[in-house]
């Protein structure tokens, strides 16, 4: 066994004291804490104060004044100095070296000084649009990228960091929407066009009783906001009808689906009409807001559809959306 003298033994204790020393020094000097009590106190004479007590250098440009009262006991500098100058509309930021503290306004001399930028690319919603959905408090502070789609961001820490949460909460994936669009002709049973609602067992029912005849259907796949697009061909009587058919799905707060709908019908009463409208040719518009339930059917669109020689046909647009949400 080894022993120690007397000697030895006070200097390990003393250089072990010392290590202990040097480490809660050094958290000290990295996190300066403030203890103090202001009444009705100038907030330069403040900032003084608090220099003195902490052992920073706290500078504060000409426009800032104001009085204080605060009751400070070990509160962390960073922290006193949001307390300080919050309230008053300034702000402060550490440089190398020293703090500074003045006016966030792009006609103080110091506000490049005071401010920082930083750069947010949005990975879903369009730079312009996610600009135009913040307070407009925040509109000297930002700008939309259009070619980048990004939001550039010039302010204090504070607000890039108010702006950037804010931009997180709005750049989200859209819900993906998948719509069934139906071309129904009726032989007879004008009452189901009154309901204008079409779930599966009603389609499947009037199919089988023969009370109306699906001419053609088409899926299109879209995101919630952005429209969809979608071109459809069938016989009518004896010529052909193109129905050029638009959707727009948005999602109401009760998860319902709202649906903004155009449809463009063009029939030809020629034999073997083509897809291209010909003098001859009867056009149809109509343009719709709809809400349906997810899977639910719904009617936007009635026209009575002549061909050539033949007596006219009721003809029914459905639309049947479905929402898949995002993964995660």
């Amino acid at each position: 066994m080894i022993r120690y003298t007397r000697p030895v033994m006070l200097a390990v204790i003393a250089t072990a004291l010392m290590l202990v020393l040097m480490v809660s020094g050094s958290g000290a000097a990295a996190e300066p804490l403030v203890t103090n009590v202001f009444e009705d106190e100038d907030i330069r004479n403040v900032l003084r104060y608090m220099s003195a007590q902490t052992g920073c250098s706290i500078l504060a440009e000409q426009s800032v004044q104001g009085w204080i009262s605060l009751v400070l006991k070990d509160v962390p500098l960073d922290m006193a100095l949001d307390m300080i100058t919050e309230p008053l509309g300034y702000a402060w930021v550490k440089r190398d070296g020293y703090y500074l503290v003045g006016t966030p306004d792009t006609k103080n001399p110091a506000y490049a000084a005071l401010v920082d930028t930083e750069v947010v690319k949005l990975g879903y919603v369009k730079a312009d649009a996610a600009v135009r959905l913040l307070s407009d408090f925040f509109a000297p502070n930002v700008k939309a990228s259009v070619a980048a789609n990004a939001v550039v961001i010039t302010g204090t820490r504070a607000v890039i960091d108010q702006v950037r949460q804010m931009l997180e909460v709005i750049d989200t994936p859209p819900a993906r929407v998948i719509v069934d669009v139906m071309v129904l002709q009726l032989a007879g049973g004008e009452s189901i066009v009154e309901a204008g609602l079409f779930s599966s067992d009603v389609l499947a029912r009037l199919a089988a009783s023969g009370a109306a005849d699906a001419r053609t259907s088409v899926q299109l796949t879209t995101v919630e906001g952005d429209t969809g697009e979608v071109t459809m061909t069938w016989e009518a009587g004896m010529g052909t009808a193109t129905a050029s058919f638009q959707v727009t799905p948005r999602l109401t707060r009760e998860r319902e689906i709202l649906l903004k709908v155009a449809v463009d019908v063009y029939e030809s009463t020629r034999d073997g009409g083509s897809m291209t409208p010909t003098p001859d040719a009867r056009r149809h518009r109509a343009s719709t807001t709809v809400i349906a339930r997810n899977g639910e059917g719904v009617l936007v669109g009635r026209f009575n559809l002549h061909g050539a020689g033949a007596e006219p046909d009721t003809t029914l647009i459905v639309v049947i959306p479905r929402v898949r949400q995002p993964e995660g």
